[in-house]
C-alpha cells in the first residue's frame, strides 16, 4: 500500500526537506502541498519539490482539499498554522505528524484535545540526538535537585521563533524531573532571582 502524505508548510525550509526525503521513498507519494500563498503554485517559473513525475499532487492555500485526498498529514508550518490545520484534520480524520514549534500553553492544549479524535505525532525535534540527551537531562536534574538550571542557545538569523521548541523541550523535561511546574517555573531570559526557575535565553548568529 502506498501512503498518501501532505505536505502543510511545504513552501518552508522543513517543508521542502521532507518532500525530497519523500522523493527517496517507494512506499510514500506527496499528494498534497499546502502552501501559504497561491503564487507558490502558479508561478510559471517556480521550480518547486512537488513538481515530481511520478506524483499528481494538489498544491494549494485550502487544507480541506489537501487533506481530502491524504493519508496522512506532515505540519511544518507555524502556530497560527497549526491551528487552522487541527480543525480540518479532525474533521477529515487525517493522522498529524508536527514538527512546528513556538507554540503557547492554549495551542498545545488543543492539541492534546485534538488527539482524542486522531493519532498525532508530536516532536519539538525529530533529531535522535536530541531525544538521547534528553533522557539524560532529565536523569541529571533528579540527581542534581538543587542545582541552578539555565539554558542558552544560538541559531541562525532564519530562526523564527525565540526561545526555540528544543530550548522548551529540554526546559520542560528539567522542570518535570526537578518537580516544578513547567507553566510557572520557566523564565525566558536569564534568571534574576534564587527561586527554583529554569532560564532560558536565545541569540541569533
Amino acid at each position: 500500500m502506498t501512503l498518501r502524505v501532505a505536505v502543510f508548510g511545504a513552501h518552508g525550509r522543513m517543508g521542502k526537506l521532507v518532500i525530497q526525503e519523500l522523493e527517496k521513498t517507494s512506499d510514500m507519494v506527496l499528494s498534497a502541498a499546502l502552501v501559504k500563498s497561491e503564487d507558490a503554485c502558479t508561478h510559471p517559473n517556480n521550480h518547486e519539490p512537488w513538481h515530481h513525475p511520478r506524483w499528481s499532487v494538489v498544491c494549494s492555500t485550502n487544507i480541506d482539499d489537501g487533506l481530502s485526498q491524504s493519508d496522512v498529514v506532515i505540519d511544518f508550518s507555524s502556530s497560527e498554522g497549526t491551528q487552522q490545520l487541527l480543525d480540518s484534520a479532525v474533521k477529515h480524520g487525517t493522522p498529524i505528524v508536527t514538527g512546528t514549534t513556538g507554540l503557547d500553553y492554549l495551542l498545545q492544549e488543543r492539541i492534546t484535545q485534538a488527539s482524542q479524535h486522531l493519532a498525532i505525532l508530536q516532536a519539538a525535534n525529530t533529531s535522535i540526538g536530541v531525544h538521547a540527551l534528553l533522557s539524560t537531562l532529565s536523569s541529571l536534574s533528579k540527581k542534581l535537585p538543587n542545582f541552578d538550571t539555565e539554558i542558552f542557545e544560538i541559531h541562525h538569523r532564519y530562526k523564527k521563533d525565540a526561545p526555540s521548541g528544543t530550548a522548551l523541550l529540554f526546559a520542560n523535561e528539567i522542570a518535570i524531573a526537578k518537580g516544578l511546574d513547567p507553566k510557572k517555573s520557566i523564565q525566558l531570559g536569564p534568571k534574576d532571582d534564587k527561586e527554583p526557575r529554569i532560564g532560558v535565553v536565545s541569540a541569533r548568529g
